[in-house]
């Protein structure tokens, strides 16, 4: 029998102090949390305890919308250990952290659109609508909801504009809450699945809006690629990886975001710039002032150039326009 080289016999020796390292620390972590014999994927198992970090609910209407009266300690995407506050008041509201005393009745601003009004990954006092609050010591309520496009932005904004004393109005526009005008569902991360959207099609030059169809079979999110549904099995892998690659190994990317049965087949920027018609015939009919607030995050393409011409359009519709880039 022919002997290992010396060269050889050393990758073997360090191979087995790896497998013997790695079966001691794996062995030690399942006592230390008392599941020794378990055989869950732990990526799928943690997913599923996370907490919701954008407090949503499902909707009839809107498709989903923040819960009321929810609060918690959610981890960010990125750095686990890192926790954000996250609480809404009984309308559905995000809170903005006590920046002002609560004042039942008080005159103050409406601010809408997806999760960078709702302040995603930020606690309460962090959010713009809670530094704008701060900054001018008048009422800010915060309507951003996460994974919003216009359109349902627009919708939550009839829903809740007479529930509220208002003097302006303020709507977030992103390259994605434009883009989201063009689809009839989506995925959603903190639902973990397939969810349909209310749109709206054009027709006659008109805005025909869609309800959300709460009863479509929905396309499971929680599917792992071959890497990570054995790898995960491994308490001490998925120790690593949360501590050094936590959005490659929570991603579950599951089907397409927007797969091809879920896209309304008209121009987002069509169907985007006729909201913001409607929704200016509603505030002029309120008397209310309205701000338009782009943020563009992109800086190229399709999505940049969709957004520049949604300004546009608002801009002749008379809103003031501020931009972030």
């Amino acid at each position: 029998m022919k002997s290992l080289s010396p060269f050889t016999a050393r990758l073997f020796v360090v191979f087995l102090s790896i497998v013997a390292t790695g079966g001691s620390l794996e062995l030690a972590l399942r006592i230390r949390k008392g599941e020794l014999f378990s055989a869950n994927n732990q990526i799928l198992k943690k997913v599923k305890k996370r907490p919701n970090p954008c407090l949503s609910e499902p909707d009839s209407r809107l498709g989903w919308k923040t819960k009321l009266g929810q609060s918690s300690w959610v981890p960010a995407k990125r750095i686990s250990s890192i926790k954000s506050y996250v609480s809404s008041n009984q309308l559905g509201l995000r809170n903005n952290g006590g920046h002002l005393p609560e004042t039942k009745g008080a005159v103050g601003i409406l601010a809408l659109g997806d999760s960078f009004t709702f302040g995603d990954e930020v606690s309460d006092w962090e959010t713009w609508p809670a530094q704008l609050e701060h900054l001018t010591g008048q009422p800010v309520f915060n309507a951003g909801t996460c994974t919003y496009g216009l359109d349902q932005a627009y919708l939550r904004y009839l829903e809740i504009q007479p529930l509220l004393k208002l003097k302006a109005i303020i709507i977030e526009i992103t390259p994605d809450s434009i883009e989201r005008t063009e689809r009839t569902g989506m995925m959603t991360y903190f639902f973990k699945r397939h969810v349909t959207k209310p749109y709206f099609l054009l027709d006659a030059g008109r805005l025909k809006e869609h309800p959300a169809q709460m009863l479509d079979p929905v396309i499971e999110y929680e599917k792992l690629d071959l890497v990570r549904n054995v790898l995960g099995y491994s308490f001490v892998l998925d120790f690593i990886f949360r501590k050094t690659a936590l959005v490659w190994w929570w991603g579950i990317p599951g089907p397409q975001s927007y797969p091809k049965e879920f896209k309304t087949g008209f121009d987002g920027y069509a169907v985007s710039c006729k909201i913001l018609e409607s929704w200016k015939s509603s505030l002029n009919a309120n008397k209310l002032k309205g701000l338009v607030l782009i943020q563009d995050y992109f800086n190229f393409g399709t999505f940049t150039n969709n957004l520049d011409k949604v300004a546009g359009c608002a801009q002749r519709l008379g809103f003031e326009i501020k931009v972030i880039v």
